[in-house]
């Protein structure tokens, strides 16, 4: 009797460590497959926004593709017949043609069938890329940058610093006063709370030399 039940420990023992070890292999693989969205945006000449979203994997493999508009709702899902490191083919449903896409960093150059080519470029934003947001702080101060555009700063509620290149009014009073093209803040708001109200936008640079975003103000108000 005391040999069956050492034997039943045994046996309940091995059986524990095993549905541990099998719960655990089952949680490493559920982690190694978590997906991020990845979002690439493109102007075109019609002011249409045309944005690619991609589901990548840990292991930088693209598990599905998406295409829209700024115009559109509707995501379209792109098949990938091909795809290698930062290399990818995308084609749209019932069509026979392949978009070849290749990433350099942040951007994405895709060659279409005609053999033109367009940038994309990646939004850390995600799909609400031009979002309104609003931030709070102390007006800092304002000037120009080297390439000669102006801008105003705050530090806002977490002590950092944060830019906009942007010459807004307040109660339609100017912000930023020019003086021998030297900008500074009005004396009147400097050290101000305020609220600004802004959106990402895509400025491109002069020469086709590519694109990067500015927060885009919409509004700056006192607040106490």
């Amino acid at each position: 009797m005391k040999f069956f039940s050492v034997i039943l420990m045994l046996v309940i023992l091995f059986f524990n460590a095993f549905s541990r070890i099998n719960c655990d292999y089952n949680f490493n693989i559920s982690q190694q497959n978590q997906e991020k969205e990845v979002v690439y945006i493109s102007p075109n000449e019609k002011g249409i926004v045309e944005i690619l979203i991609f589901k990548v994997l840990q292991d930088g493999a693209i598990k599905e593709a998406f295409y829209t508009t700024s115009k559109s709702k509707k995501q379209t899902k792109l098949s990938i017949p091909k795809q290698s490191k930062n290399y990818l083919e995308v084609m749209f449903p019932g069509e026979k043609v392949v978009y070849k896409l290749k990433l350099n960093g942040k951007d994405m150059s895709c060659e279409n069938p005609d053999k033109t080519t367009q940038d994309y470029y990646l939004s850390e934003d995600g799909i609400a890329w031009n979002k309104v947001k609003t931030i709070t702080g102390v007006l800092n101060n304002a000037g120009v940058n080297e390439g000669s555009m102006v801008f105003f700063s705050i530090i806002d509620d977490k002590n950092k610093k944060v830019e906009f290149y942007s010459e807004p009014t307040i109660n339609g009073e100017k912000m930023i006063i020019e003086k021998d093209n030297d900008y500074s803040l009005h004396s009147k708001f400097k050290g101000k709370r305020v609220k600004v109200t802004y959106s990402k936008s895509l400025s491109f640079m002069e020469g086709g030399g590519g694109a990067f975003f500015i927060d885009l103000v919409q509004k700056v108000e006192l607040v106490q």
